[in-house]
């Protein structure tokens, strides 16, 4: 395979096929790449295989005005607070690892109340729950994650003002104050 420079400050266009910088997985995956010059010019197709590797990093990040979490691509959640909170967790200068947390897929968080995604797809909540945005059977805070009972396969998560939201193979799940009509 023919190795593509970069170094012809003359490219005007590029054209790739296949995906130039996000696959879904590690693996190996063949790209190919043409170029126009400034006087018009294609260069031929170059195709190169490369392998991709899954390397340590952020996977995503959520926050609230008080507190900060980072999801790392191994699963393990980081916080950081910066107030009081109803997560109970205590107001730090530098990130902290949330122990209790493991295998996480996502995470939401709104003003005072988080949902996390594990990997097996169940859904967990923690926080404020004035209106029942936890989803527990109650109206009573709980500052720890507990497991959303009857929630399995979520697709994805999202908290709002007060509300939480899940999908499924089911369809859309809204708790908590859910004035949607």
């Amino acid at each position: 395979y023919r190795e593509v420079s970069k170094s012809n400050h003359n490219i005007v266009e590029e054209v790739w096929e296949g995906n130039k910088n996000c696959f879904p997985s590690a693996g190996e995956y063949e790209v190919a790449l043409k170029v126009r010059n400034s006087q018009n010019v294609w260069s031929e197709k170059a195709k190169k295989i490369i392998t991709v590797t899954e390397e340590p990093g952020i996977k995503t990040i959520t926050s609230s005005d008080k507190v900060l979490f980072i999801i790392y691509n191994n699963g393990q959640v980081k916080y950081q607070a910066f107030s009081t909170n109803k997560l109970n967790l205590p107001i730090t200068d530098e990130f902290s690892v949330y122990d209790t947390l493991e295998g996480v897929l996502d995470i939401s968080m709104n003003y005072d109340h988080a949902l996390v995604q594990i990997n097996d797809r169940t859904v967990k909540a923690a926080g404020s729950n004035g209106y029942g945005q936890l989803a527990l059977n109650t109206k009573i805070d709980k500052p720890s994650f507990s497991k959303i009972w009857g929630l399995e396969n979520a697709k994805s998560i999202q908290t709002g003002d007060k509300i939480s939201a899940a999908m499924t193979k089911s369809g859309l799940y809204l708790w908590g104050k859910n004035d949607v009509k």
